[in-house]
């Protein structure tokens, strides 16, 4: 038929059949425009989104959200159904065909690539064991049901919507009528351990101390039980050692080659100096106090004879030591107008009428390369027994009561007792922080959750939850285990990391590649693949063109490094079975695009079929 009889027959076709007046209507043009506006208002607000806040955010509400899915499923059926409404194709259709169904192939493999693909991270490290296990950037709920105890999975985005006390957020969980009311999320959770009396028998004793030193302006809390093993001892930043005894050791036979000094001494400017010591040998050191203006200054002569100045005002409170000697030296307080008043001494005046100061000096010997020890028993009435010693060689020893402090004698630490009990277990305590309460301290994420019953209104005590772990919650006599962090991805086969490196720029230390050798190993077929990994060079596994090329296999690529660790390296990982889908319809789109505009049939008569294919098309 010619091009009126056919526009004619179409026209007939469309008026006679409720299936092809649908076809036309989801195929028009006005429907295609709609559709058009929406996704790129849509892609607009999402660029927006990601710029103000992040990529989770516009994946969440934009790309990855059910109606943009749904969206770019009608888009895939207008531009099926444009082809259709153009049936019978003739030879001057087949450009506008190819070209459609390349756009929809295309749409298709990305669909497939967010609903199937993967795009995690793999930490590895030389000597590690091989893993299989990838984290996806994208949080979590492992819920336990309380009647088969299997677990569940429940996407739960903190980072697009975070629950709040104000704003909380329930949790059906599965088989029962409870739900998980989680009420609170942090990105800073500082985690400590506390000691709580136990009900259950048999419990040991435990202790909780709390060490504070104002020169260093630090408090540390210190928590310890007898059992279990491992429990009853504390390296205290590897200066010292804690440790709970269920009676303290007796150390009365070592003896120290060393008589320590301990020795305290008031220094006038204007009179001899007072000196008194607890036990041992004198110190030998001589000090004078002199005014030079109205700024006081400390002469220190070791039995050396090595003399050396300092200013008051600089080593006020502040411990220090003379050039090659070991006694410290610790200026405790400062009177510019000293008197005695009711049997202590004060300052009449800011003026240096009588300056004086109070001076204490330590001096270990050999000790002093030893580490401190405290050792401490629990004794009835919530008493404490302690004892110091270095090298064996007890210090000082005594016996404090809960609430109490007792010197220690490193620098100016002492040690109060918080808590004793015969009964006690050690308990992790994880508290909101807004910086790291302790040096080295990882802060880490974790949400706020308890279990509520709707119908009686009961609720549970709330526990913070941290991420990569799972704890217990309660109401009642029921109990479920709920875990929240990173997805977890398995991988079919492992992954070792061989080795690392990072070679440099020429007479530099600027890092000019990352270098990752790992080793792949199917357990399943025994297949096993070594890999170089590094810049713009990935590895893929398992091995085969047709697999790479249909985006069935997994893509290993260098993500970051650690150059505090140089054994370590995260890599990215990809796999997206939409691959193939993508690659052949960009492929069929440039197809189209070409036969369109190059293989088209062209006559006089152009204006006119043009104007017949307006027609057509209105």
């Amino acid at each position: 038929m010619n091009d009126k009889e056919r526009r004619e027959w179409i026209k007939k076709r469309r008026e006679g059949s409720t299936l092809w007046q649908f076809i036309h209507l989801a195929g028009s043009l006005q429907l295609a425009m709609v559709l058009l506006l929406t996704i790129a208002i849509a892609c607009a607000v999402a660029t927006l989104y990601e710029s103000k806040f992040n990529a989770q955010i516009a994946q969440a509400y934009v790309y990855k959200a059910p109606w943009f899915v749904f969206w770019l499923g009608v888009l895939c059926i207008n531009l099926f159904c444009v082809t259709l409404t153009r049936w019978p194709w003739q030879r001057k259709h087949f450009g506008f065909v190819i070209t459609h169904y390349g756009i929809i192939l295309l749409l298709i493999g990305a669909v497939l690539g967010q609903k199937l693909g993967v795009e995690a991270n793999v930490n590895l490290q030389v000597g590690g064991k091989p893993t299989r296990q990838l984290v996806i950037n994208r949080t979590i709920l492992q819920v336990e049901s309380p009647v088969d105890r299997v677990a569940y999975k429940i996407p739960f985005p903190v980072e697009v919507r975070p629950p709040t006390p104000e704003r909380p957020r329930l949790v059906a969980l599965p088989d029962t009528k409870l739900k998980l009311k989680v009420q609170d999320y942090s990105e800073k959770l500082s985690e400590a351990t506390e000691l709580v009396d136990s009900p259950i028998p048999g419990a040991s004793s435990g202790v909780a101390l709390a060490f504070s030193s104002a020169l260093m302006g630090q408090k540390v809390e210190v928590n310890l039980v007898r059992i279990p093993e491992g429990s009853n001892f504390n390296d205290f930043f590897g200066r010292a050692r804690i440790e709970l005894h269920e009676t303290l050791p007796d150390r009365s036979a070592a003896r120290s080659e060393h008589e320590a000094v301990d020795e305290t001494q008031v220094v006038f400017a204007k009179h001899e100096p007072v000196v008194s010591r607890k036990g041992g040998k004198a110190s030998g050191y001589r000090m004078a106090l002199i005014l030079e203006g109205a700024q006081p200054a400390l002469v220190v002569e070791s039995p050396n004879q090595h003399r050396e100045m300092f200013d008051i005002a600089t080593v006020l409170g502040k411990p220090f030591t003379l050039h090659g000697e070991t006694a410290q030296i610790v200026v405790r307080e400062y009177w510019p107008d000293m008197v005695m008043e009711e049997g202590k001494p004060i300052t009449r005046s800011q003026d240096p009428n009588n300056p004086a100061i109070l001076v204490t000096l330590t001096d270990l010997g050999p000790l002093q390369k030893e580490k401190p020890l405290l050792e401490v028993a629990v004794q009835e009435g919530g008493r404490l027994a302690y004892q110091i010693s270095r090298g064996g060689v007890v210090q000082s020893q005594g016996n404090v009561a809960t609430g109490e402090s007792f010197p220690l004698g490193w620098a100016d630490w002492e040690a109060r007792v918080a808590k004793a009990t015969g009964t006690g277990v050690l308990r992790n305590k994880l508290t909101p922080v807004e910086a790291p309460t302790r040096e080295g301290e990882e802060l880490i994420p974790g949400v706020l959750a308890r279990l509520v019953d709707p119908k009686s209104g009961a609720e549970g005590e709330p526990l913070w939850i941290p991420s990569g772990r799972g704890m217990i919650l309660r109401l009642g006599e029921q109990t479920t285990f709920v875990g929240f962090g990173l997805e977890v991805h398995t991988l079919p086969f492992t992954i070792e990391l061989l080795k690392f490196e990072v070679p440099r720029d020429p007479g530099t230390q600027n890092p000019a590649d990352f270098r990752s050798t790992v080793r792949f190993h199917d357990t399943a077929t025994g297949h096993t693949q070594d890999s170089l990994i590094h810049m713009n060079h990935p590895a893929s596994y398992p091995p085969g063109w047709e697999l790479s090329f249909t985006g069935r296999n997994f893509k290993f690529s260098q993500a970051s490094w650690n150059p505090k660790n140089l054994d370590e390296t995260t890599l990215q990982v990809l796999h997206d079975p939409g691959w193939f889908f993508k690659w052949v319809g960009s492929f069929v789109i440039c197809a189209g695009i070409a036969i369109m505009f190059y293989f088209t049939p062209k006559s006089s008569g152009n204006a006119r079929r043009k104007a017949e294919e307006v027609e057509e098309e209105a």
